[in-house]
């Protein structure tokens, strides 16, 4: 349609600035004797013009913009689901550490027979214990992370970083904050301590997480309960 609006715009031009005497689309056009005939001719070839530059064919462009907004779609699409993963590792990780977190296997691990703790196997049951806390959270950062939570993932694994060097100083202070051997008073006293002292860290981490996760999402520190 285009082509042919196109074609016969271009003949009526034509054969208004000559005069006529040609033959278009198999009609031969006599001698134009009069200006007038001339300029409605260059008028009905310019308004085919028009309709031929109106009606061009955008097929081609329509369905690149298709494919494109289809390819855009689809990295959407793609992008939606890695972020819900990330999220959703973020939920089970906060759980994994809360569970591995527990001074509990701290405890059994140094009970003496009489009742009381060995200081050093605590220190050292504790510190592994931490250890592994931060394993857990290690895993979780080595994940590759979806570029809308790049910003998220920052915050979260900063706080997280001085959540856990706080608690790591504060445990490597056990032989100076317990005697050699200890009771159930002494160390629940020295875990409130602790707590206290986490306390600012925790709650920074306790946010940053739960805004990653977009859910409740403990802070990863190891608990003194």
């Amino acid at each position: 349609m285009n082509s042919v609006l196109l074609t016969a715009g271009a003949a009526c031009v034509i054969l208004a600035v000559v005069g006529g005497g040609a033959k278009a689309f198999g009609v031969e056009v006599p001698v134009l004797t009069g200006a007038g005939r001339q300029v409605v001719l260059a008028v009905v070839g310019v308004l085919f013009l028009v309709a031929a530059y109106g009606l061009r064919d955008t097929g081609g462009g329509g369905s690149a913009g298709t494919g494109s907004g289809g390819a855009s779609s689809a990295a959407g699409h793609t992008q939606d689901a890695a972020v819900a993963r990330y999220r959703q590792a973020v939920v089970a990780t906060c759980a994994e550490s809360a569970q591995s977190g527990s001074i509990g296997g701290a405890l059994l691990a140094s009970q003496n027979t009489d009742g009381t703790y060995d200081r050093q196997r605590f220190a050292v049951a504790y510190r592994e214990q931490l250890a592994g806390v931060e394993a857990v959270w290690t895993r979780l950062w080595q994940r590759p992370v979806p570029s809308s939570l790049a910003h998220d993932v920052a915050a979260a694994r900063a706080a997280t970083g001085t959540l856990f060097a706080r608690a790591d100083a504060l445990v490597r202070r056990i032989p100076d904050d317990l005697r050699g051997r200890f009771t159930d008073p002494e160390v629940f006293a020295w875990a409130s301590h602790v707590q206290a002292r986490l306390a600012g860290p925790s709650a920074h981490a306790n946010a940053a997480l739960t805004d990653l996760a977009q859910g409740q999402c403990l802070a990863p520190g190891p608990s003194t309960t």
